[in-house]
């Protein structure tokens, strides 16, 4: 028995990503309202918004405080 289920890939699902100056920022998975760029560079939602960050949607693992503002519907997750 495969306990590690290796060969099973993960659910993914359309998530916001804001880009800011060609760097993107997904959702932290457990801190709502902060986001992350590459190298663990940790930015809030207002830090993002207020210097014009555009949002764009990517298939990413599930962060359930997103749906609460930024997921239109659940019913496709």
């Amino acid at each position: 028995m495969n306990i590690n289920n290796s060969d099973k890939k993960a659910e993914l699902h359309p998530m916001p990503v804001y880009m800011l100056e060609g760097m993107p920022y997904v959702p932290h998975y457990v801190k709502p309202y902060h986001w992350v760029a590459p190298g663990g560079i940790t930015r809030t939602t207002t830090w993002l918004e207020e210097r014009h960050a555009k949002q764009t949607m990517r298939p990413l693992w599930m962060r359930t405080w997103v749906l609460e503002r930024f997921v239109e519907t659940t019913q496709d997750l």
